[in-house]
This record gives C-alpha cells, sequence and structure tokens, in this order.
C-alpha cells in the first residue's frame, strides 16, 4: 500500500557491556530497524543511551524511573516512551516542550 511499516525493536543487551549494547544496535539497524526502544532504568543506562543516542535513532523507555528525563534530554534522546501511569500530564507536558 501507500502507508510506509516501520520497524521497531527492544534492546535485550546489558548496559554492563556497553560494547554489546553497540553491536547490538548496529545489528538491529543494519536489518531494516527504523527505530531501537531501550529500557532506561538507572543512571549507567542514562549514559549508555544518551551516548549511542547520537549515532542511533533511540527511543529511551522510561516507564521504571521519570527523573532520568533531564539528563537523557541533555544528552542528545530525542524520542522517549513513559508509562502513563509513572508520570502526571504536567510532566508529560514538559516532556514534549522539552523534546
Amino acid at each position: 500500500g501507500e502507508h510506509p511499516v516501520r520497524v521497531e525493536s527492544m534492546l535485550k543487551a546489558s548496559y554492563e557491556e556497553p560494547e554489546r549494547v553497540e553491536r547490538e544496535l548496529s545489528e538491529l539497524f543494519g536489518l531494516g530497524a527504523d527505530l531501537v526502544r531501550c529500557a532506561v532504568f538507572d543512571e549507567r543506562s542514562a549514559e549508555v543511551v544518551s551516548r549511542l543516542s547520537q549515532r542511533y535513532r533511540i527511543m529511551a523507555d522510561l516507564h521504571f524511573n521519570v527523573d532520568l528525563f533531564y539528563p537523557l534530554a541533555r544528552g542528545g534522546v530525542r524520542s522517549f516512551r513513559v508509562n502513563p501511569g509513572t508520570c502526571s500530564l504536567t510532566f508529560a507536558k514538559e516532556m514534549a516542550r522539552v523534546c
């Protein structure tokens, strides 16, 4: 049809092994992924995701810790997923304004 199909995946590698994370991202994008969603649950994962977002199209999945939004946004991440049960509407609007 005339509507594009987008391929999205979710990262499985541990942030304790940043090289493995990058290798997995490279493989996923090499296979045609348009976006890879990465669960961000602590400062270490936020660091790794921020760094890799400079080279890859990443969506930071913040359903565990919305406080990591600001360091991720400052690090260059521009795509976020938030579980509606973990943040207020006011915070969601602030996220949209910052991005």
